[in-house]
């Protein structure tokens, strides 16, 4: 049995003879498109996840014909060749690194870009994405993973980002409702989705919230942030004119059942509603497996 904390429900939905849901922990950071000019810190922010040994699972990696195929025995060579080469040539970036073949993977690393311009969607933005499971997280310590993420944020030109509990549904999301009914502080975000219009507005209430220079200025910076929320979140300022807001010391995903109603989480919501976007592309999906809009609506404003 493990001495690790718990710091949420463990989730684990079985599909078959595979898994359809599990629980970790998600960061998400949404990059300038300033990205696609010099990937370098992509593959730096890569390299200092695969740093980190407790955090460091991941074994294989997908590639462009969606084929998952065993990571060669020098990893951090062959993802700064694979990024590299992609953007000498043009073509679309996305970098998946994952633990395991089979579905219900806890451990991920993406990168994400697509070089075109496409005029439908201006506000497209690239992305850098890890997931890690509660084991590991719990092990790693929130006060490593605020120094991890304060890292990440001084070398990649990113955006908007958070860092939170999280359910992986990937191709099984209606697996995932029953859980995110209960449990509000539940990341399941699409971020493929969001990134095709996310722009420099905020996603939601998260425990860790990384707004980057335009979003931090449009909030009023991090003195008017600390005015507007209760003593208990920290504001400081975070990578190249940004700042974090962390609610609390310790991630929470909140229990409906219980009556826990995350009230620092509803503070951050009610300052964000002006700039709180919902993803135009539909990724909810109903029991039936049917795109859900309007249950998308409503999750993105679960706290206001």
């Amino acid at each position: 049995m493990s001495n690790t904390p718990s710091y949420w429900p463990a989730v684990n939905v079985p599909r078959g003879r595979g898994t359809s849901v599990v629980d970790g922990f998600a960061i998400v950071l949404f990059l300038d498109r300033s990205i696609g000019d010099d990937p370098t810190p992509a593959i730096k922010a890569i390299e200092l996840f695969l740093a980190q040994p407790v955090l460091a699972q991941l074994h294989f990696y997908v590639d462009d014909d969606g084929y998952t195929c065993p990571l060669p025995d020098d990893p951090l060579a062959w993802v700064a060749n694979y990024v590299t080469g992609h953007a000498n040539s043009g073509e679309f970036t996305d970098l998946r690194l994952l633990d395991h073949e089979q579905t219900g993977s806890h451990f991920h690393a993406r990168f994400s870009h697509d070089p075109s311009l496409n005029p439908d969607w201006p506000d497209d933005k690239s992305f850098v994405s890890f997931r890690i499971s509660q084991e590991a997280f719990s092990e790693f310590g929130t006060a490593a993973t605020l120094t991890l993420i304060d890292h990440l944020c001084m070398l990649l030109p990113f955006s908007y980002g958070y860092a939170s509990p999280a359910l992986f549904c990937d191709n099984f999301f209606e697996d995932a409702l029953p859980w995110l009914r209960r449990h509000p502080g539940f990341d399941v975000l699409d971020t493929v989705a969001a990134g095709c219009d996310v722009g420099d507005r905020a996603l939601g209430s998260y425990w860790i919230n990384l707004f980057g220079p335009r979003l931090s200025l449009a909030l009023g910076g991090a003195e008017a942030l600390r005015a507007a929320l209760p003593p208990q979140a920290q504001v400081h300022a975070c990578g190249h004119g940004g700042c974090r807001v962390v609610l609390g010391d310790r991630p929470e995903v909140g229990d409906v059942n219980r009556q826990i109603p995350m009230p620092l989480y509803r503070a951050l919501a009610a300052v964000l509603q002006p700039h709180l976007h919902v993803p135009r592309v539909t990724y909810f999906t109903d029991a039936a497996g049917m795109p859900d809009s309007d249950a998308q609506v409503v999750w993105h404003g679960r706290f206001l």
